[in-house]
């Protein structure tokens, strides 16, 4: 499986997230690479989730092994990428601090509610995090305050298995900060402290495709798009 999909055991979830590859696959192993996930991370994972490619050259043939082994596509998503190598820092009124967890949790929820991901509870959201970083996960909980008040989150970090690919675990703003020009310039300050802070000399972003707010802050910050996915999702009977 780790030739041809990038592996994100987060515990109750675990993320397998195709690789950039035109090696030739076979429907045969396809299917022995759904089993091996299964056999794999079945017994404790919640659900399995492979995140596919569809102008990959091996989409239409995933696409009928999944279906096959009782996986729906439950998300299109959008991927985007953007070269940090000449970001400079960023001016801003914000101020980003890390949380003891306790208060970062009262300040995540508020920023999940009213949102694509209200249905996730901060605890699975925190679950998956450290189960995919590792004890170092506390480094990437930073609160956005403005004028000493929190009015949102940001999550930075380095993608697993990689050196210097940064991606936002999360990010968001209270309801009722939201839809006052803020979020562009947040993320962007996001992207500087990738940056600076944890190394990253590039970033890889993704949204939901008919989530409006984010693309526009994507298109604003000059993020490009990378490629178009469909999630593939199994869900473990047994345990939920």
């Amino acid at each position: 499986m780790e030739r041809y999909f990038r592996i994100l055991d987060g515990g109750r979830s675990v993320i397998l997230e195709e690789k950039s590859q035109s090696q030739v696959i076979s429907c045969q192993d396809v299917g022995d690479m759904i089993h091996q996930a299964k056999s794999v991370y079945g017994s404790g994972a919640e659900r399995i989730l492979f995140v596919l490619d569809e102008k990959g050259p091996h989409f239409s043939d995933y696409v009928t092994q999944f279906e096959h082994e009782g996986f729906s596509r439950n998300k299109r998503r959008v991927m985007v990428h953007k070269d940090l190598s000449d970001l400079s820092d960023v001016t801003t009124p914000f101020m980003m601090k890390r949380m003891p967890e306790s208060s970062f949790r009262e300040i995540c929820a508020r920023t999940m509610s009213q949102s694509p991901y209200a249905s996730v509870s901060v605890s699975e959201w925190l679950e998956q995090m450290k189960g995919e970083l590792g004890s170092n996960y506390t480094n990437s909980l930073l609160g956005v305050f403005e004028n000493g008040t929190a009015i949102g989150i940001t999550m930075p970090h380095i993608e697993p298995h990689t050196f210097d690919e940064g991606r936002l675990f999360f990010f968001g703003l209270v309801p009722e900060e939201r839809g006052k020009g803020k979020s562009a310039v947040i993320h962007l300050q996001s992207l500087s402290l990738l940056k600076r802070n944890f190394g990253a000399s590039t970033y890889i972003g993704a949204t939901d495709r008919n989530n409006r707010p984010m693309l526009h802050v994507f298109e604003k910050n000059d993020c490009r798009l990378l490629k178009r996915v469909s999630v593939y999702t199994w869900e473990n009977d047994s345990l939920i």
